[in-house]
């Protein structure tokens, strides 16, 4: 990706304002830093267009004519961001990293590369880049499975697992059910991932006045073997977890099925 603008949220906040979108910069403003008063917001933004002046990104004779002091095509971008329908995010445990990628059209989205809450790159991807950005992002390569490494839990078995003291009770449960050593597998790897899962989803905003909704979500795991692709499934009106360990591929692959533009939400 070539990045076509780099900011701190401080900035892109004042971007979001400046261009028109204030209900939304005010809604990343108070997830970042909080509630503030007026006096120290106008503080914040204040700042921040000293910084975007610094950076060469500020047009003065737009300022002096009471213009958006932006390039039309800086503000075709921030339109584009803020306007966006779908969003899908990946997170990366071990990194403390989001990548984030906004629609543009069926075929090009916006690349949002997140740093430790910081620091935000942005750049126009295409759909073949998006899937080399996705193994750039997680950094796995995975080797040829183990065949039958697959199994299938309940959501409420699946909630268990986020309390590691769960497992072996689980387990207990499980004794007699035939994916029995896939179970144990995955449980190993995920000690060795201390206990966290990565996440990669999908939302969903109709327009700028309703929430967004998660549509789609898939969980990985890293594992020697591969890598764990869990998502939830329906099958005779009744929701299951599907746990497969697969190959680099395939499991880009997985993780490609969530730029498709089916948005009926598949979670309540």
């Amino acid at each position: 990706m070539q990045p076509n603008l780099t900011c701190t949220t401080e900035e892109l906040i004042l971007l979001l304002t400046l261009c028109g979108y204030q209900e939304t910069a005010k809604g990343l403003g108070e997830s970042v830093f909080g509630e503030k008063s007026t006096d120290a917001w106008d503080t914040l933004l204040d700042g921040a267009s000293h910084q975007l002046m610094l950076k060469g990104v500020w047009d003065y004779d737009k300022a002096e004519n009471d213009e958006v002091p932006l390039t039309n095509e800086l503000q075709d971008f921030i339109k584009n961001y803020a306007s966006s329908p779908h969003l899908v995010r990946l997170i990366n445990q071990a990194q403390d990293t989001s990548l984030l990628f906004h629609s543009v059209s069926e075929d090009y989205w916006i690349e949002h590369i997140v740093v430790n809450g910081i620091i935000h790159e942005f750049g126009y991807v295409s759909l073949k880049e998006i899937k080399e950005d996705i193994r750039d992002f997680y950094l796995i390569e995975s080797p040829t499975p183990l065949k039958g490494s697959a199994f299938v839990l309940t959501p409420n078995q699946f909630e268990l697992l986020s309390d590691s003291s769960n497992v072996d009770i689980l387990a207990n449960n499980l004794e007699d059910a035939p994916f029995k050593d896939s179970f144990i597998n995955f449980k190993e790897d995920l000690n060795n991932y201390k206990w966290q899962l990565d996440n990669i989803s999908r939302f969903y905003l109709e327009d700028s006045g309703e929430e967004s909704k998660m549509t789609n979500i898939l969980f990985l795991l890293p594992s020697k073997n591969g890598i764990w692709c869990i998502k939830y499934i329906e099958n005779d009106n009744e929701v299951f977890v599907a746990f497969e360990l697969k190959d680099t591929n395939s499991w880009i692959e997985e993780c490609m099925n969530l730029f498709n533009h089916t948005d009926t939400p598949v979670l309540n």
